[in-house]
């Protein structure tokens, strides 16, 4: 993967984190629409649609801070792996990635 490729992976995480947080985007990139597939597509419970990708970059940045938060931020859903997540499930521990990651970063 190139660090083109890895840098809009991670633009992806990050704009799709800002939407899941404060149900809209909040920064307008140039060449995209301020409003992302994922802000239109909103669930009932008021929660976007959120893939294994979005979930996987703030989860491996979990990992390489403390692999036993990241783990066990998995337990409630049932998992032992990300891989396992089954996609009504991915919200959810979307929210919950991103807070022991806030988590971890206030307590530092």
């Amino acid at each position: 993967m190139t660090i083109e490729a890895k840098l809009e992976a991670l633009t992806k995480a990050v704009e799709a984190n800002t939407v899941a947080l404060i149900g809209r985007p909040q920064v307008q990139s140039r060449d995209k629409p301020a409003t992302t597939p994922a802000a239109k597509a909103a669930l009932p419970e008021g929660s976007v649609a959120v893939s294994y990708d979005m979930v996987k970059v703030p989860f491996l940045a979990l990992v390489k801070k403390n692999r036993d938060t990241a783990l066990a931020v998995l337990k409630p859903f049932g998992l032992d792996n990300l891989k396992g997540a089954k996609p009504e499930q991915l919200p959810a521990i979307f929210k919950a990635v991103n807070k022991a990651l806030a988590d971890s970063e206030a307590a530092a």
